[in-house]
């Protein structure tokens, strides 16, 4: 069996997407979950084969947490209310597992395939909320976007579509700046500096709002911006 480490920070990358900075937190705000992180102890309200599934992950054997979290989500009654929140927690922690796996450019085959398990399971979980399920196709658009197949990123990035309205600001911030490199890379260079724009104009209406926006999703924002315009020339 392939040991996998499964590193727990974030990365902006110049040479393909940029990956969620911080993302942790955007999911567990998206998700109304509380994640369990590195060395914390599971919240009340977290059930503890998640966070058993979690350490596994992060211990190097993504394929044994993949089984757990499928095994705990088979026998979730997803009629109730109590079922919902589970289900999302464990969406929302493949999420935040596959993104991890996903982490740095050097990424191995194996941790990509790791990350790939992940996603399905996050797609399969029941009754995932419109922002959780467009939280899952853009971590899906950053897999087969490190796997070098931009088409199916653009693909993942149209299936947000209308649920994009329902978004955080940080979080179809996040999507925005990661669908322009993929646009970029398909020739689709109009499109690319039009998103790049309105990345733009979406950040600079949170900012005038008083949001709160990360430093570095900020900073991408307008490198996006940039590289593009340097692109066509402006």
């Amino acid at each position: 069996m392939h040991q996998v480490h499964i590193g727990s920070h974030n990365l902006l990358t110049t040479s393909g997407p940029v990956f969620p900075v911080r993302f942790q937190r955007v999911l567990s705000k998206m998700a109304d979950v509380q994640l369990p992180s590195r060395g914390s102890s599971a919240a009340p309200s977290h059930p503890e084969a998640l966070q058993r599934a979690a350490e596994v992950a992060r211990s190097g054997d993504p394929n044994t947490a993949c089984r757990q979290i499928g095994a705990f989500l088979s026998k979730t009654h997803a009629g109730s209310t109590r079922g919902v929140s589970v289900a999302a927690a464990a969406a929302t922690l493949c999420n935040q597992l596959a993104l991890e796996c996903m982490n740095g450019s050097d990424a191995t085959p194996e941790q990509l395939d790791a990350a790939y398990a992940f996603l399905k399971l996050a797609l399969r979980a029941p009754h995932s909320s419109p922002v959780l399920r467009a939280v899952t196709l853009s971590s899906s658009a950053i897999y087969y976007a490190r796997v070098g197949d931009p088409a199916a990123a653009l693909r993942c990035y149209q299936r947000v579509g209308r649920q994009f309205a329902v978004l955080h600001d940080a979080v179809s911030l996040h999507i925005m700046c990661n669908k322009v490199p993929i646009l970029a890379r398909l020739g689709k260079f109009e499109a690319a500096i039009e998103h790049a724009h309105e990345a733009v104009r979406k950040l600079t209406l949170a900012e005038h709002e008083g949001q709160k926006i990360d430093p570095c999703l900020r900073s991408a924002v307008l490198y996006n911006l940039a590289v593009e315009q340097e692109r066509v020339g402006h």
